[in-house]
Formats: C-alpha cells, structure tokens, sequence
C-alpha cells in the first residue's frame, strides 16, 4: 500500500538538501554496500573520509536525490562528477591528509584500489579529458521504496543532465546484481570489462573473497 501511493521526485542535490543526502548516502553504503560490509567500514570513519570530496562533487551539478513527496523524506541519492576530476579531488584530498585521514584512507584502500583498476580497464580502452566523461559513483536507495524503480530513475535523470552539460559519457562500477541487470541488460549499456572479486588482491589480502554474487565488479559505459 505505501508504496503505491508514494510520489517520488527527482532533482539535483544543492546545498539545501546536501547534508541529509550525504548522512542518507553515506548510511546506505556503510551498512548495506557488498564492497563496504566486506571490509567492515564503521560509518563514523567512512562518512569522514567521504566527506573531504563529498561537496566538490555536489558542486559539479550531476548528483541527484529523490524525495518521497508523501512522507516528506529522501529514499534515493545518486552521486556523480567527472570522471577525471574525480581524481583531482582524490589527489587534493591526499595532499592535505591528517593523521585520521590516513587511517581512514588505510582501511578504504581495498575499495580504493579496487576502483583505480576499473579505471584502468577504462582508460586503456578510451582517451578521457575533463569534461567528456562523467563516474557514477555511488547510488543508494531505502530498503522499504525497492521496487519503485528509483535507481533507474536517478540513472536516467542524471544521463539528460549529463547530455545537456555537453559530456559525451556515463560511466558506471557496477558491484550488485541488480545494478548489473539494470544498467547492461535493461539500459543497455556496454559492458567494458571486470574485476572478479575473489580474484583481487590487496596488500597481499583477498578483501573481497566473501561476496560471492556477483561473482564480479563491472565497468560500464553509455554513449551520451
């Protein structure tokens, strides 16, 4: 019944509604994200070191929420920026790194190098510069409004403001089954290469070798 009747928005995330789609987000990915319950991140550590890149994103003007219009609360935030600015925020980050920083940074990296070697699939197939390609990187929606097609939905709104910002690519790291399904087999977008989870080291550590569905992380492309 509830979610019949609920009316779902979707808009830009500006600095009106950027702190609670941050602690939304942020609570999402700590406690239910296969990468993150995998490495067991405590959501304290990983809402700071999210934090630092977290409004730079915003800034970029790509990121959405969606907002059940009848209970007057966010069910979906969508975060997305440059691909290639991605990493000049991750390099200004590090620069200006503390010692907690650090630490959160330490526990992270499985995630993080995970990440910089999809990029590296990417990149070896296509040459990037700033402003052609924008990174999902990172969508969550509550447990209770499944089913109501919200992570399409902030996919498809965040492609038309791509496209009418003049970037020519959407990529995505897609690490759940149904985000596979969604963007290859529904959206139709083009698969460009995996990681398979049991495979990958760390440190000299499989951080991932628990998941076992998917079996593997995939990088994905949609041509604007």
């Amino acid at each position: 019944m509830f979610q019949n009747l609920a009316k779902i928005t979707f808009k830009q995330i500006d600095n009106s509604i950027a702190e609670d789609a941050f602690l939304f987000a942020s609570e999402v990915f700590a406690t239910r994200s296969i990468l993150h319950r995998a490495i067991n991140i405590e959501i304290d550590l990983y809402r700071d070191y999210l934090k630092a890149g977290y409004q730079q994103a915003i800034d970029h003007g790509l990121s959405i929420v969606a907002v059940d219009e009848s209970e007057q609360e966010i069910c979906g935030v969508l975060i997305a920026k440059d691909i290639i600015a991605k990493d000049i925020i991750a390099k200004d980050i590090m620069v200006s790194d503390t010692t907690a920083q650090v630490l959160q940074a330490k526990k992270l990296l499985p995630i993080t190098k995970l990440s910089q070697k999809l990029d590296e699939i990417y990149f070896a197939q296509r040459q990037i510069n700033l402003g052609d390609a924008v990174l999902v990187d990172m969508a969550a929606v509550s447990q209770h409004h499944g089913g109501l097609n919200i992570y399409k939905d902030m996919r498809l709104k965040a492609h038309s403001i791509a496209a009418q910002q003049g970037f020519k690519f959407v990529i995505g790291q897609l690490s759940s089954p149904r985000t596979q399904e969604i963007i290859l087999s529904e959206l139709g977008h083009r698969n460009c290469g995996e990681i398979v989870f049991s495979e990958f080291t760390c440190d000299g550590r499989h951080p991932f070798a628990s998941i076992k569905n998917p079996k593997s992380i995939i990088i994905s492309e949609l041509r604007l």
